[in-house]
């Protein structure tokens, strides 16, 4: 079987070449590097997604983008690499964590996230996403380092538009 990196790797080789089509709207075949979106994509189970351009943005696609600028670290990335995560909070939301029960909540709307893995966050937050940004978060929250583990990197743990190559399909 294949190590998280190799699989990272063939993900990223096979959107490299679903991106330099240069039609979007096509369907190409994935495969979850991480347990950071179960229940909803375990480690190692293929889905498809559909690539995009020119993303608009909807709360809760879940989509695979490019890493923004300083999310690993001082190591520099795969040219290719890839993350899977949720859209919680779209350009000009303000996501915060959390209400008196415990939610996180967008524009002070409590979501409601049936598709969860234990709590909504163990990290407080309160921001407000930029214009033409996403704020980001796995389906398993205490395993994914999404926008919350960023919030200090160059992007602010925001993630640009531009950066999203594929909306997975998922029930």
């Amino acid at each position: 079987m294949f190590s998280p990196a190799e699989v990272t790797k063939l993900l990223a080789c096979i959107f490299a070449l679903l991106s330099s089509a240069s039609c979007g709207g096509e369907t190409a075949s994935f495969t979850m590097p991480s347990s950071s979106m179960e229940p909803t994509l375990k480690f190692n189970e293929e889905f498809s997604a559909r690539g995009v351009e020119n993303y608009k943005p909807t709360r809760s696609d879940v989509i695979v983008f490019e890493y923004p600028e300083g999310w690993f670290g001082d190591a520099e990335p795969d040219a290719q690499a890839l993350l899977v995560k949720r859209v919680i909070g779209i350009g000009g939301d303000h996501v915060v964590c959390c209400d008196s029960n415990g939610r996180i909540t967008v524009n002070g709307t409590p979501l409601e996230e049936s598709y969860i893995v234990g709590a909504p966050s163990e990290y407080q937050f309160n921001e407000s996403v930029p214009s033409d940004h996403l704020w980001v978060m796995g389906d398993n929250r205490a395993h994914s380092a999404d926008s919350r583990a960023h919030i200090g990197d160059p992007a602010g743990g925001f993630v640009s538009v531009e950066l999203v190559r594929a909306i997975a399909q998922v029930d």
